[in-house]
């Protein structure tokens, strides 16, 4: 939504100029976040008999906190796809539709995944956290299939309604990620670790790989098709544009689905009430 705009405002038509001004303000805001997030936020449980466990012991745990690892993967793909279909929207809208001006209003309709946020609250009453997640991947899933329709119909409204939904969903997922990693701390309590360093940091690793990794795969499909920067793209380029904006996050989403299935939230029920 912002990107844009400010690399035109930083920039006044010179491009590395804009991207250099625009990152600049956003690592800014980034570092004044951190910053506050470091002095503010305080630990509220310590139990110094199961805390500061040898490093093997905490690996064994990990190894048997079978809803951790579900998880971990989880947000893996979620910042995979996430990678794959937002560096990919200023390339459809470049060279597919052919006016890049529509990306911040393209990008204006992810603001739906505030909606999502609240929506967890509202489902989780009446369902466990695994199925509001569940619930939340298939409306993104939807939404990305309602994308697809608009991509090949070259109805923006369709496409741009694709994305209001998605977003929602992707709320759904993103707002419960910190809940449920909580709830696999708690998990490796009750087995008597408490590392909660290591179980939360798996958030950061997923985002880090996440992008990581998609930005490889975008930037290496681009590369095989015969993508020229600021040139009219060639039909296999297109192709490669419409598979990474479409049909990869669509795959991904379908497999986040059956991994998020493996969660055995039961499992960590059982352990947390047995502890008591």
């Amino acid at each position: 939504v912002f990107t844009l705009p400010l690399v035109a405002f930083f920039g006044h038509g010179n491009q590395q100029k804009g991207f250099l001004g625009t990152i600049f303000v956003f690592s800014l805001i980034s570092f004044l976040l951190i910053i506050n997030t470091f002095v503010h936020v305080r630990e509220r449980f310590a139990n110094p008999e199961i805390a500061h466990q040898p490093l093997t012991t905490v690996l064994k745990m990990l190894k048997h906190n079978q809803p951790w690892i579900v998880m971990s993967i989880v947000i893996l793909m979620y910042w995979l796809v996430t990678a794959i279909k937002n560096q990919t929207t200023i390339y459809y809208f470049k060279y597919t539709v052919g006016n890049e001006n529509l990306v911040p209003l393209a990008n204006s309709f992810t603001l739906a995944a505030l909606i999502g946020v609240l929506l967890i609250i509202r489902i989780t009453e009446v369902r466990s956290k695994k199925q509001t997640m569940l619930r939340g991947i298939l409306m993104a899933l939807v939404g990305q299939a309602v994308i697809a329709v608009g991509v090949y119909t070259k109805i923006l409204w369709f496409l741009f309604g694709g994305v209001l939904i998605n977003s929602i969903g992707n709320g759904i997922i993103i707002g419960l990620v910190s809940i449920m990693i909580a709830d696999t701390i708690r998990y490796g309590a009750s087995m008597g670790i408490q590392a909660e360093g290591i179980l939360a940091s798996t958030d950061d690793f997923g985002v880090n790989v996440g992008l990581g990794v998609g930005g490889l795969i975008t930037a290496g499909l681009f590369h095989f098709s015969g993508y020229v920067a600021n040139r009219t793209q060639n039909a296999a380029t297109l192709t490669m544009i419409n598979l990474n904006y479409v049909w990869i996050p669509l795959v991904i989403y379908v497999g986040m689905y059956f991994v998020l299935r493996l969660y055995d939230e039961g499992r960590i029920e059982r352990a947390i009430e047995a502890r008591k």
